[in-house]
């Protein structure tokens, strides 16, 4: 059971490492990427 828990956690952390290195990045130029097309459409 101690092996099943570690197992994871550990699977737990690098999931959310990845999340952070890929998904936050391209997350924040979303927004970015709107106003630019709001702008050029007004």
């Amino acid at each position: 059971m101690k092996a099943l828990g570690l197992g994871l956690s550990l699977a737990v952390l690098v999931d959310a490492t990845v999340v952070r290195i890929l998904l936050a990045p391209s997350l924040m130029k979303l927004p970015v990427k709107s106003k630019l097309v709001g702008t050029r459409m007004a």
